[in-house]
């Protein structure tokens, strides 16, 4: 399906950094004044008894400005995340996730783009009581990057932070008892 997207927001509360007369970097929560959205969402699905894939796209222009402050920031984001999974013989299965952003706009400042992956093999056994799941996150990057960068006529800053991107999981379910729907007489 499609979807389009509008939202006009005033007197909206954003985080922002103000450069004081003792030259230290104040962050706090203003009124940012006027936020408007829009924009376009479509998302695709196909399902089989052994395939399913889905998939959702955003685009978005955001524009944001703040007369008290003499601000305006503006620009285009976008969003992609796919979803699949695949189920073999035998109790196996395998699944994906997949997140894109193209980065994020707010009054003063724009963030670096962001991706997230993940792949999950599981095997069900014991007629479907017993589940093992291996899981991993962020296995081809050890590490994300992401920045931001702040450039207004009072305070230029940029900031680049790193975060593990890599995990592995294990997961052990297994379900207790028969599962009973009667339905009353």
């Amino acid at each position: 399906g499609i979807t389009l997207l509008y939202t006009r927001r005033s007197r909206g509360i954003e985080e922002i950094r103000l450069l004081r007369p003792d030259k230290i970097v104040e962050t706090t929560y203003r009124n940012i004044g006027l936020a408007t959205t829009w924009g376009l969402s479509g998302s695709l699905r196909f399902n089989n008894n052994k395939l399913n894939i889905g998939t959702t796209v955003v685009v978005r222009h955001l524009s944001l400005t703040s007369p008290a402050l003499g601000l305006t920031n503006q620009g285009f984001m976008a969003t992609v995340d796919l979803n699949t999974s695949y189920r073999f013989k035998k109790g196996f299965s395998v699944e994906s996730f997949i997140y894109v952003e193209s980065g994020s706009i707010a009054l003063q400042q724009k963030r670096s783009w962001y991706l997230f992956y993940n792949l999950l093999v599981s095997k069900k056994m014991l007629k479907d009581k017993l589940n093992l799941t291996i899981r991993a996150d962020g296995f081809f990057d050890p590490w994300f990057y992401r920045s931001w960068k702040i450039d207004t006529p009072s305070l230029f800053q940029e900031n680049t932070y790193r975060s593990i991107n890599r995990y592995l999981r294990l997961a052990i379910s297994y379900k207790f008892g028969k599962q009973d729907i009667r339905t009353p007489v």
